[in-house]
């Protein structure tokens, strides 16, 4: 932040990248003078493995039964602005 100070910011989101303009991809995924790659090895890949699944996978019900057990530990990370 401090190497950013006085210019002017905006900040974007989306959920996906097939949300993304062109020029937001080049800047932010496709050019190889910015983007940063990092290599994840998960520690547990059954452990990874299920968690995609259920985040990522097309068990809907799934997903929705573990919003309305665990989403209130998420509580001071939800953006609703």
């Amino acid at each position: 932040m401090d190497r950013l100070k006085g210019q002017k910011l905006v900040i974007q989101r989306s959920k996906g990248l097939g949300e993304n303009d062109p020029d937001m991809m080049w800047k932010t995924t496709m050019n190889p003078e910015s983007r940063r790659l990092i290599k994840i090895i998960p520690d547990d890949v059954d452990y990874t493995q299920k968690y995609f699944d259920l985040f990522l996978g097309d068990n809907l019900q799934g997903r929705k039964d573990y919003i309305a057990q665990h989403g209130n530990e998420y509580m001071e990370l939800i953006d609703v602005s």
